[in-house]
């Protein structure tokens, strides 16, 4: 099962590193990370960021274990609980993030067209998923998707391409 470590943002990798030390056979420890285009002096650049910032995910069967081996690392650490249970991911959480990210845990740039009024993904990881997209940025080439994670809803910008505009109207 999934379960997710809150950290201190910026600190994702400096504790996905530490867990890794002390991960055990069959565990896994990983950050889901998305590739977007940043334009810098005129020239896109793929740039990786964070999916979840502030989160490490953790595959365990053993969360009580978990709990105690986090005790070591010396950032702040802290396995997400409803009320004094740690509570793993949703199964459905868990199927969108691997849908997305794929077993590298890497959520590629999709590309697609504006249709009317609609977006149209033509590849990628957000084929499919068109409805739930709640807002399109052309210009920073994103996507704004509205996820649940732990039960509740954010909002995670995503890379998205956007071919063939309407001219005259904006994807905003």
């Amino acid at each position: 099962m999934w379960y997710v470590i809150q950290v201190l943002a910026g600190t994702e990798h400096q504790v996905e590193y530490q867990c890794k030390k002390m991960i055990h056979e069959g565990e896994e420890v990983f950050i889901p990370l998305i590739h977007m285009e940043k334009r810098v002096r005129g020239v896109n650049q793929q740039v990786e960021r964070t999916l979840f910032p502030g989160y490490v995910f953790f595959d365990t069967k053993e969360v009580e274990d978990l709990f105690f081996r986090l005790k070591k690392i010396g950032t702040l650490t802290k396995i997400l609980k409803t009320g004094d249970t740690f509570t793993p991911l949703r199964e459905d959480e868990e199927e969108l993030i691997m849908r997305l990210g794929g077993p590298d845990h890497l959520v590629e740039i999709s590309t697609g067209y504006k249709e009317g009024d609609r977006v149209v993904i033509a590849e990628g990881p957000l084929k499919g998923l068109e409805s739930l997209i709640k807002k399109i940025n052309r210009t920073k080439r994103t996507a704004v998707l509205q996820v649940s994670l732990m039960g509740e809803e954010r909002e995670v910008t995503l890379g998205l391409r956007v071919l063939n505009m309407e001219k005259g109207k904006d994807a905003e």
